[in-house]
């Protein structure tokens, strides 16, 4: 069985971004449409995933760089604490989501437990 990476990501963007404000709309819209991804650095700690938006897509007021986090892990079934998040935000656009394990591990299964929310 193969871990949902995009299913995982969904999820995250919508506990960093859906509770939030018109910018956090925005930023949505462009993981919604975005153009494509590229997952790196995958390991027992965590991954990286980095975004390509389309260069006319809306972007929020120009700020150099914008970090978005929650204070909620997403559960993880066989985990105690789940995975962090955190999404970067460079020159108004998305850029690169961060996910790791408050743990010493990730699975090799990662399955988020959407009964514990």
């Amino acid at each position: 069985m193969n871990t949902d990476y995009d299913a995982i990501e969904m999820y995250a963007m919508k506990k960093l971004l859906l509770d939030g404000d018109e910018d956090h709309a925005i930023l949505m819209e462009q993981y919604n449409n975005r153009i494509s991804l590229h997952r790196h650095d995958i390991s027992s700690h965590g991954w990286f995933t980095d975004f390509t938006i389309d260069v006319n897509s809306q972007k929020i007021a120009e700020k150099k760089r914008l970090v978005i986090s929650v204070n909620v892990a997403l559960p993880v079934v066989g985990m105690e604490t789940g995975i962090g998040v955190v999404l970067f935000v460079e020159n108004g656009q998305i850029d690169t989501l961060e996910a790791f394990s408050y743990d010493d591990y990730l699975p090799e299964y990662i399955e988020i437990d959407f009964e514990a929310n």
